[in-house]
């Protein structure tokens, strides 16, 4: 069950009475509700009493004085006219007893068969006035009041009535969401998707698959999207033509697809924060590899010199028998040689 609700910030009562009784071909199925006059009255006493009413509201272009609201039913089965329009008056009465009790309210009922035959729309157009009897004050539902009556609503209908087949629209998280008047009547007409429902099908489909800013970039070039902010509202520009998110009912999406970038790039920070560690780590054991094989090698060059030095002197020892100028060509032979050794040994340390 799909209920719609449309505001006219001009006293066009007349115009929409004139539209709601074209599309009726039923004379019998005449909603009245808070009107001081006998069912089935003519066209003058039943704007009569808008018209007076609305001349208790202070002048006014820039609020409603009256709404246009539609309550209507897909049926895909072959149910009894009668019952049919039976439900439908009891379901219109329910409503305007939580949406509308002090206000004015006129009602007609629309069947119309599709194209195809292949389903039937049946609709209650309503007039409600936007004041209760005879008030100086508007009467006005925030948005999440009028979804609780259009869900409570829909869970009526399912569980009382599901002979209907009813699919279940409200029952989900509220959206805030908005068709225009136009698209809503070219998609009654047509059945096909509107413009709007287009573009929310787009960018859910970025917001869903896009794992990162890269890949978000991508999307959104290769689609002709380009975001923009304006005060505290986001939107996407798309052929020349803007959406707001909120108004597509996109923007809880949009702020968890924010939240999924944000940890993405402090997943990627902490992946390169450790990589720096670990090579900071490398490049210390390779320092200190280095400092242990230099005092190694310095620590067994060392050891190396005091056996050559060693063997040496015992080899000199081998000859103090023999004649002296050989020994003191020996002794100048090891000096030189304790020398060189010294020189080398300097070397080594620097």
């Amino acid at each position: 069950m799909i209920i719609k609700s449309m505001s006219r910030k001009t006293p066009t009562f007349n115009q929409l009475f004139d539209y709601m009784e074209k599309g009726s071909k039923d004379s019998t199925f005449i909603l009245t509700h808070n009107l001081k006059i006998a069912r089935g009255s003519n066209r003058e006493n039943v704007l009569e009493q808008f018209y007076d009413n609305a001349s208790f509201l202070r002048r006014s272009d820039k609020q409603n004085y009256l709404y246009h609201e539609v309550l209507s039913l897909k049926l895909t089965k072959n149910i009894e006219e009668t019952r049919i329009k039976r439900i439908m008056f009891e379901l219109s009465r329910m409503y305007l007893q939580e949406r509308a009790r002090e206000n004015l309210a006129y009602g007609r009922i629309h069947i119309e068969p599709s194209n195809d035959m292949s389903f039937t729309n049946v609709h209650v157009h309503l007039m409600i006035s936007s004041n209760g009897l005879e008030s100086t004050k508007r009467h006005r539902l925030e948005k999440q009041q009028f979804h609780t009556i259009q869900k409570q609503l829909e869970v009526y209908v399912l569980e009382q009535y599901p002979e209907l087949e009813q699919q279940k629209v409200y029952d989900k998280s509220f959206e805030k969401k908005r068709v225009h008047e136009k698209e809503y009547q070219l998609k009654r007409r047509t059945g096909k998707k509107t413009q709007r429902e287009d573009v929310k099908d787009l960018l859910t489909y970025v917001f869903e698959n896009s794992q990162n800013q890269e890949t978000f970039l991508q999307y959104s070039e290769k689609h002709g999207i380009s975001f923009y902010t304006r005060g505290q509202y986001t939107g996407a520009e798309i052929g020349g033509k803007k959406y707001r998110l909120n108004k597509l009912g996109l923007e809880d999406l949009y702020n968890s697809f924010l939240q999924k970038l944000q940890r993405e790039e402090k997943l990627t920070y902490i992946k390169q924060d450790h990589l720096a560690h670990q090579k900071e780590t490398q490049a210390e054991i390779m320092e200190q590899k280095l400092i242990y094989e230099s005092e190694f090698v310095k620590k067994h060059t060392e050891e190396v010199q005091k056996i050559q030095k060693k063997d040496e002197m015992e080899q000199v020892n081998e000859y103090k028998d023999l004649p002296e100028h050989v020994q003191k060509r020996l002794k100048e032979f090891q000096k030189m040689r304790e020398q060189q050794l010294n020189y080398e040994q300097e070397r080594g340390n620097e």
